[in-house]
């Protein structure tokens, strides 16, 4: 089956939304951002590994760092900044569904889950988290809120994305970061 344009422009989107809200909440770097833009189309190794991300229309690769120090909410957020960034149009960013899961965002429910499931057992946090929905989409409307402020940022990655179908830390950071200092001077 043959990817449609439209097929190709909703990955841009969701993987912009992952690599912007990174760029903007993560003093890490990942490797590079990636879209599937043909059936045919050999995707990229997992940095550090063998696997190919054979499924995917796409995905943020970095290597994992085990001195990583964030915020639970944050992670889950950057798991859900994907669906925001296929919601970027609209006039809110909505409730993370099962049809989503179903429409490319299971491995970022998975994602958010199993940050979910460290927090509560390594107890990372005051409070446990026991309503994982609700957290999701309190994490949905944040990263779709932080993606709404830099639209036009993420309109220029999905952009790049569709045309070259990767983009490393580097060219994100550069456009994000660009914009932010135009606008500091405007």
């Amino acid at each position: 089956m043959k990817l449609t344009k439209r097929e190709i422009k909703r990955y841009a989107k969701h993987e912009a939304g992952h690599a912007v809200y990174f760029v903007l909440n993560f003093s890490e770097r990942f490797e590079f951002v990636w879209i599937r833009r043909s059936d045919d189309e050999v995707a990229p190794h997992v940095p550090g590994t063998t696997e190919r991300a054979y499924k995917q229309g796409g995905a943020v690769f970095f290597k994992t760092n085990p001195t990583f120090y964030t915020n639970t909410q944050t992670l889950v957020a950057n798991a859900m900044a994907g669906v925001a960034g296929e919601r970027i149009a609209r006039k809110l960013g909505g409730k993370f569904t099962f049809a989503d899961y179903l429409s490319g965002a299971k491995g970022d429910y998975e994602e958010a889950k199993r940050h979910v499931e460290e927090h509560n057992q390594k107890k990372l946090g005051k409070f446990l988290i026991a309503d994982l929905d609700k957290l999701l989409n309190v994490c949905l409307g944040i990263a779709w809120r932080t993606l709404k402020l830099y639209q036009p940022v993420h309109e220029e990655v999905a952009r790049l994305l569709i045309e070259r179908g990767t983009l490393t830390y580097d060219e994100v950071s550069e456009i994000v970061w660009g914009y932010v200092n135009r606008r500091a001077h405007e």
